[in-house]
């Protein structure tokens, strides 16, 4: 789950700050059972997700990787497709995901923590 989670934050936000693997190192990009030259990009479903796995799909295509795009309806559903395998990475929201995960972890009341100007809840 966190290489997988990592890739995704690494891709989403190109800052270098996640402990997952690069893609410079392609045997390593993706976790067993995965295909390290076949990855499934995910979709959110609404315009700007799809736009960005359309994106991802072309970059990594001419990085030498073979991609699959797969829409999945919302986090609740891609989070645990993430850290299955059945989807390598989709785009999303750092702050939000962060959010949203720290939620799923530490309940519904856990305070934000994808911005250091986030609102208390």
């Amino acid at each position: 789950m966190k290489r997988r989670t990592a890739l995704a934050g690494l891709l989403l936000l190109v800052t270098g700050c996640s402990t997952g693997p690069s893609l410079e190192t392609k045997g390593a990009v993706t976790a067993p059972p995965g295909d390290s030259h076949h990855l499934t990009i995910g979709s959110a479903g609404f315009t700007e997700s799809d736009l960005l796995a359309q994106m991802y799909a072309l970059l990594l295509k001419q990085a030498g990787y073979k991609t699959s795009l797969l829409t999945v309806a919302n986090r609740e559903l891609y989070e645990p497709a993430l850290e299955s395998g059945q989807i390598d990475v989709v785009p999303e929201y750092a702050a939000t995901f962060a959010d949203w995960l720290n939620a799923k972890t530490n309940g519904p009341d856990a305070p934000a923590v994808g911005s250091p100007t986030s609102p208390p809840r």
